[in-house]
C-alpha cells in the first residue's frame, strides 16, 4: 500500500495535491518492479479484469511474437511503410501491435435474456454489483436482459484485417486506424479503407488501463515518445504535465495516433476468442449517463462478420 500517493503540483503559488495524476503513479512502481515480475497491468479501479483476460493476452501476443518472427524486417513494413489494408506486414509492424480490449455493461432490464455467447454470464462479467440496481427504474426495456452493450467502441469505429499464418484469421482494429497507422478494411471509401467517420474520438475505445509483460514494457519504453516510465528524478517535473485519467491509465497514452501509436486488434476467430476482449464496466452506469450511445454486442459482431464477407470477397478479385 502507497499511503500519500497523490502526487503534488504547484497550484496559486502553493503545492497541492494534484487527484487527477494519482492515475500515473501506478507507473514508479512498475519502473521499480521491473525486473523482478514478468506481467504487468494497471486498471480504473472499477474495470472487472481477470486471469481470463491475462491468459488471453498472453496467447495473442504469443501469436503476434510468432508472426514478427515469420516475417523478418529484411522486407521493411513497419507502421511508416503501410499504405491500405492489404499492406503485409513485418515484425516492425507485428512489434507494435498488442491484443486490445473494450469495455462492455450488461442490460439491467430488458425483454427475456436470449440465449447465446453474447449474454453477461460469460468469464468477462459477473452479475452487477447491487448498487447498479438503483439505476433500474430510469431504464426502458429496449434490449435483453443481462445482454452484454458498448458505448464507446462499435461497427462506425472499426475495420477488420486478416492476419497470416501462423496466426492465419480476422481481427478487428479497434479503432479503424488503430494507433494511427494500422489499416483496416472498413467497407467505405477506396478500396474499402478507413473513412473520416472511422477516427471519431467517440469510436476509440479507452480500454480504462494496460496489462504487458516485461519485454513489451521496454517496448513501450523505446517507442514512446519521452517513455513510457517515469525518468530520472530531475526530469519529473516535467513528465507530463498535462493529462486525464484516461491518459495516464495508459489508454490515450499507448494508444493514440501522436502519442506511443500501438494498434489494438481484438481476435475474431471465434465467438469466444472475440468475447474474451471484453471487460465488464463493474458501475454498470454508463447505459443510464448515455442510453443514446449504447449498442448490442451482439449486433456489432455480427456486423464484423459481415465486413469479413465484403474483404475477402475484394482480395478473391484483385
Amino acid at each position: 500500500i502507497w499511503e500519500n500517493a497523490i502526487p503534488l503540483k504547484e497550484q496559486d503559488g502553493e503545492m497541492k495535491p494534484y487527484t487527477r495524476a494519482l492515475a500515473r503513479q501506478h507507473r514508479f512502481v512498475v519502473k521499480r518492479e521491473l525486473d523482478n515480475y514478468d506481467m504487468f497491468g494497471a486498471w480504473e479501479d472499477d474495470m472487472y479484469v481477470g486471469a481470463s483476460h491475462y491468459r488471453h493476452f498472453l496467447e495473442v501476443s504469443g501469436e503476434l511474437d510468432a508472426l514478427a518472427e515469420a516475417f523478418p524486417n529484411d522486407k521493411t513494413t513497419g507502421e511508416d511503410e503501410m499504405t491500405n489494408w492489404q499492406t503485409p506486414l513485418t515484425a516492425l509492424g507485428y512489434n507494435k501491435i498488442l491484443p486490445g480490449f473494450v469495455r462492455v455493461e450488461t442490460a439491467l432490464v430488458g425483454k427475456k435474456p436470449s440465449e447465446g455467447p453474447f449474454q453477461g454470464d460469460t468469464p468477462c462479467c459477473p452479475q452487477p454489483h447491487p448498487d447498479a440496481q438503483v439505476h433500474v427504474k430510469k431504464l426502458r426495456e429496449v434490449y435483453h436482459q443481462n445482454e452484454l452493450l458498448a458505448w464507446e467502441w462499435g461497427l462506425d469505429g472499426m475495420g477488420v484485417l486478416y492476419l497470416p499464418e501462423p496466426f492465419d484469421g480476422w481481427v478487428a482494429t479497434v479503432p479503424a486506424r488503430s494507433g494511427g497507422w494500422l489499416h483496416s478494411y472498413t467497407g467505405i471509401g477506396a478500396n474499402g479503407e478507413v473513412a473520416a467517420n472511422h477516427l471519431r474520438a467517440d469510436r476509440f475505445g479507452q480500454q480504462a488501463g494496460w496489462m504487458g509483460t516485461k519485454e513489451q514494457i521496454k517496448r513501450f519504453q523505446d517507442h514512446c515518445p519521452r517513455g513510457f516510465l517515469p525518468p530520472a528524478e530531475e526530469q519529473l517535473p516535467g513528465w507530463f504535465p498535462v493529462g486525464n485519467v484516461e491518459f495516464w491509465s495508459g489508454g490515450f497514452h499507448l494508444f493514440g495516433g501522436n502519442r506511443c501509436r500501438f494498434a489494438r486488434i481484438i481476435d475474431l476467430r471465434s465467438p469466444e476468442a472475440f468475447l474474451k476482449h471484453m471487460i465488464f464496466h463493474s458501475g454498470n452506469n454508463k447505459q443510464v449517463q448515455l442510453p443514446h450511445r449504447m449498442q448490442r454486442v451482439e449486433d456489432i459482431y455480427n456486423g464484423l462478420m459481415r465486413l469479413i464477407g465484403k474483404a475477402e470477397a475484394l482480395k478473391s478479385n484483385s
